[in-house]
């Protein structure tokens, strides 16, 4: 019985751990560009703005971001925003 190696971010199964290691799934990739600056200037905006439009209490979490379907449009923003220097 061969062991597999599951991605945690897409769930797709692997039968070498190398061959996982190397795996770049598009939940992954979301998860590993965390950091960046302009992807932390569109999660304040996606933040913000689910504050004033849906009225929430509950402010949103990096991962509901990541799983957004507005999740390039505030990266494209995000992007444009540190491109132009503009302060947020």
């Amino acid at each position: 019985m061969a062991s597999t190696n599951r991605c945690t971010y897409c769930g797709k199964e692997f039968a070498k751990a190398r061959t996982l290691q190397v795996h770049l799934c598009e939940p992954k990739r979301r998860y590993l560009q965390k950091n960046e600056k302009w992807v932390q200037n569109a999660f304040m905006v996606f933040q913000r703005f689910y504050e004033i439009h849906q009225h929430n209490v509950k402010p949103k979490t990096y991962d509901e971001f990541c799983k957004s379907a507005y999740y390039n449009a505030f990266i494209k923003f995000g992007k444009y925003v540190l491109n132009f220097f503009i302060i947020l």
